[in-house]
């Protein structure tokens, strides 16, 4: 069953190749979405794809890169939309 998960990652996730990170672990479980720095110094995904992908995504985003330190994540369920056609990093 596919579904939409929007994670707000916190900790030291900024200028440490976490987006980059993100985007290669979303591709390699064939997860479709965004993700995107915060002003606040967050980082912002949206993820759309199998559960079970999206669960396997979760734990390798929750430890994240080497250089990152990932203290918190706040992770929200939505229903599926479809409408990432791939997974980008935003700007």
């Amino acid at each position: 069953m596919k579904t939409g998960l929007q994670i707000v990652v916190t900790g030291r996730v900024q200028g440490v190749g976490f987006r980059w990170f993100v985007q290669q672990t979303a591709r390699q479980n064939e997860i479709m979405g965004s993700v995107e720095n915060m002003p606040n110094g967050d980082v912002e995904i949206f993820a759309e794809g199998e559960q079970s992908r999206l669960m396997e995504f979760l734990a390798v985003v929750r430890r994240g890169p080497a250089q990152a330190l990932v203290t918190d994540l706040v992770v929200s369920n939505y229903p599926f939309s479809g409408k990432f056609q791939s997974f980008k990093i935003l700007h």
